[in-house]
């Protein structure tokens, strides 16, 4: 297996319930199994206020309560909890793209290496459309290669918002990066019922 490229997983709304109870423990698990990339790093993004101590210390909770695999050990996770960064930022605020801009390149400049880019948006569905127009105008979605955009559902409230949300998407990303998911696909009742179609 080829080593993994570095990195950098971006997730805006990371102070919020999904990243708590999901994100982090998936991400954690993937780093147990040694599938993360040896340079990575996650930059949480929201608009609350945390310091990074207090970040870790909510994302451990999630771990502790939502892993498959319970609490993490201490040594392990102090190893993950290294990649961590977390920044208090307006959604709305063109300035606050320019800073995440600032802060992944300083990343890459710590590594001295180009890294791939994940932006995760766990974010309320009204503020998805004003982040993805951001993240272009800073360019940090012009590299087809090395960046992605994962929306959370719901995408759009309806048939018009949805295809509203494709076509600020189409404006600043390709096709091929944009995935769309919903984290309940995974659940075992939804896995039945397209078992059974």
């Amino acid at each position: 297996m080829s080593p993994l490229k570095p990195s950098i997983l971006v997730i805006l709304g990371a102070a919020g319930d999904l990243t708590q109870r999901k994100l982090i423990s998936a991400l954690f698990n993937l780093f147990l199994d040694n599938r993360l990339p040896e340079k990575f790093s996650i930059i949480g993004i929201d608009r609350q206020r945390l310091e990074g101590e207090a970040f870790r210390n909510h994302l451990h909770e999630g771990v502790n309560k939502f892993s498959r695999r319970g609490g993490p050990d201490e040594e392990s996770w102090s190893r993950f909890s290294k990649s961590f960064k977390y920044f208090p930022l307006d959604f709305t605020a063109e300035d606050s793209y320019s800073k995440l801009s600032q802060e992944i390149r300083l990343q890459e400049n710590i590594w001295d290496i180009q890294a791939n880019y994940v932006f995760y948006l766990a974010t309320a569905p009204t503020f998805i459309e004003t982040i993805v127009k951001q993240l272009g105008a800073v360019k940090l979605l012009s590299d087809k290669k090395r960046s992605r955009i994962v929306v959370e559902k719901p995408f759009g409230r309806d048939l018009n918002s949805a295809i509203q949300l494709n076509a600020a998407l189409a404006q600043v990303s390709d096709e091929s990066q944009v995935f769309r998911i919903d984290h309940f696909l995974g659940k075992e009742t939804v896995q039945n019922i397209l078992e059974e179609a």
